[in-house]
């Protein structure tokens, strides 16, 4: 008869209990190349600028068929350790979160075929625009405040031109995001841009919106100046609603 426990376990019960374990994963070829790569770059054996071995090589490297080494390079790439073109070697890079956000554009472009992602995708840029803008308010030096004034010249100097006044759109929002200097928060809006821009594109507007449009980084601007940091986030919010909108009745019609 087995011995019982104070909890009224048996002894091989708490055994058996003591040796459950997560079932181990059998690795994929191409995760164990990626790694091996990535150990490389970490530990300098390839640096930023260098090229990595063709495919060629690094099949015979180790000793994988093309698949899995066509695999790792993705797996590279998709986190930002090297970037690559047709018909060249890959080169490694220095990761940084622009390279990270850009790596996973296609798969935020297929999200974005939903109606709800894109509204998701809206909120997020504007909870972060209101926020810039306000910053920039309390923040913005004479060099950043110069630099907008620049921006928003040419923003005036493009209306008529609807693509050209796409374009100084969004250099004037740029602007507004280097003002906290932070690389992360400005990689936040090239990436925001990147999603969007083949939609924005792809929209019908009027000369009369482009001049509202105008006329919201305008009052954006003149908050800032005021050192208005709660005018500057009321109007930034007002100003991307507005693009909302014209976003929405397109999308709906």
């Amino acid at each position: 008869m087995e011995e019982r426990l104070e909890i009224g376990l048996t002894i091989n019960d708490r055994r058996r209990t003591a040796m459950r374990a997560t079932p181990i994963r059998r690795r994929k070829v191409y995760e164990l190349v990626a790694e091996q790569l990535k150990d490389m770059i970490e530990t300098g054996r390839f640096r930023p600028g260098d090229r990595l071995p063709s495919e060629r090589e690094l099949m015979v490297t180790f000793n994988v068929g093309r698949p899995a080494v066509r695999e790792a390079l993705q797996e590279l790439r998709n986190t930002g350790l090297i970037s690559s073109s047709a018909g060249r070697r890959a080169t490694v890079r220095e990761p940084d979160m622009a390279t990270i956000l850009d790596s996973i554009s296609g798969a935020v472009d297929n999200l974005l075929r939903k109606k709800q992602s894109q509204l998701h995708l809206f909120q997020a840029r504007r909870f972060i625009e209101c926020a810039v803008a306000r910053h920039a308010a309390q923040y913005a030096d004479k060099r950043h405040v110069e630099r907008l004034k620049q921006a928003l010249d040419a923003n005036l100097a493009a209306l008529g031109d609807h693509r050209r006044y796409e374009e100084s759109d969004i250099a004037y929002h740029r602007v507004l995001f280097t003002v906290p200097d932070n690389p992360i928060i400005l990689a936040s809006h090239q990436a925001f841009d990147h999603w969007l821009i083949e939609r924005w594109h792809a929209l019908h507007r009027t000369a009369e919106q482009d001049r509202e449009s105008y006329d919201g980084h305008r009052r954006v601007f003149e908050a800032i100046l005021m050192r208005d940091a709660d005018a500057a986030e009321r109007e930034m919010a007002a100003h991307l609603d507005a693009s909302w909108a014209v976003w929405q009745s397109q999308a709906d019609a």
